[in-house]
């Protein structure tokens, strides 16, 4: 196996040799993202992550994001979106999320970096 990146973050396609890309990357960010908003890691080893690529499941509900996370853990890399669209679309929750909270738009768009 592979060394790199780090056990439970890895994408599928790094646990068998063979070509990958940047969406690894991108894998390995919805595993965080989902960390953050769950408190707790999606997957605690590569065979967790081994067994979910074989037998995808639901992610079970997340309260923010969910299906940015559900896209960003697509089992098959050219599913994922790219880094601008999660830019995108993170850039829309939170606008939506400052409007849920009576937030300033600018202090979200602020914020953000574009």
């Amino acid at each position: 196996m592979d060394s790199r990146g780090t056990p439970g973050y890895r994408a599928p396609e790094l646990l068998n040799p063979g070509v990958y890309n940047e969406k690894v990357d991108i894998w390995a960010l919805g595993c965080i993202l989902y960390e953050l908003v769950k408190q707790l890691p999606i997957f605690d080893s590569d065979s967790a992550v081994y067994d979910y690529s074989q037998h995808p499941e639901s992610l079970g509900e997340i309260p923010f994001g969910g299906e940015l996370v559900g896209l960003m853990l697509q089992i098959e890399p050219d599913k994922r979106p790219s880094a601008s669209e999660i830019h995108t679309r993170l850039s829309e929750l939170y606008k939506n999320a400052g409007d849920m909270i009576n937030w300033p738009v600018e202090l979200v768009e602020g914020g953000m970096h574009h």
